[in-house]
């Protein structure tokens, strides 16, 4: 178990089990990785979940808000007999 706290805290506390276990491996410890979530589980650790959030922001005057995906489309041009035509 000081093993698994130590790798855990090593990495920031973002590591899962899966990474826990990898990171056991790589060190030369051969655990299964459903022991390693046993023990994460009853040290009560637990790594961070991705979000599905977009993480782009932009400030407004009220505070933050996600920024739009897109700019607005610009103008759609085509070419005429080598001179732009807007429209």
């Amino acid at each position: 178990m000081p093993l698994i706290e130590r790798v855990f805290d090593e990495n920031f506390g973002v590591y899962g089990v899966r990474k826990v276990w990898r990171q056991l491996l790589r060190e030369g410890h051969h655990v299964a990785r459903c022991t390693v979530a046993r023990l994460m589980k009853s040290l009560g650790l637990q790594g961070v979940i991705a979000s599905l959030r977009p993480h782009q922001l932009a400030t407004v005057p009220g505070g933050w808000r996600f920024s739009t995906a897109c700019p607005a489309t610009p103008p759609r041009v085509r070419v005429q007999a080598g001179c732009a035509v807007t429209g």
